[in-house]
């Protein structure tokens, strides 16, 4: 992976659920993950095209280091753009890069 393709600074949050003085509960976004430098695939590369054969949702892929825990629960951030993750893969198994596929939250 090049690092000077990495050009894009990601958040990753996920949903967290507080309850409020009334015992109701609200549901709110807490960062998981900060600095994320990753690449933004939209429409080239071979990551692309075969994330977009597993959902025809997907409408970006970022590609970034290798990080655990990340989920289809999580969201990302870009840009000031919230982005639904819809999968979250290591493409070849030995946990040098993920891949997170999305599409605008909306």
């Amino acid at each position: 992976m090049r690092a000077g393709k990495l050009r894009h600074v990601i958040t990753v949050q996920k949903l967290t659920v507080v309850k409020d003085a009334v015992g109701g509960q609200s549901k709110i976004w807490s960062d998981f993950l900060t600095g994320l430098r990753a690449e933004k695939i939209t429409s080239g590369g071979r990551e692309f095209y075969a994330a977009q054969k597993m959902n025809e949702e997907v409408q970006v892929v970022f590609k970034t280091r290798y990080v655990g825990g990340v989920t289809s629960k999580h969201r990302v951030l870009c840009g000031g753009v919230e982005y639904d993750i819809l999968h979250a893969a290591d493409p070849d198994g030995r946990e040098r890069e993920l891949l997170i596929s999305c599409k605008v939250n909306g």
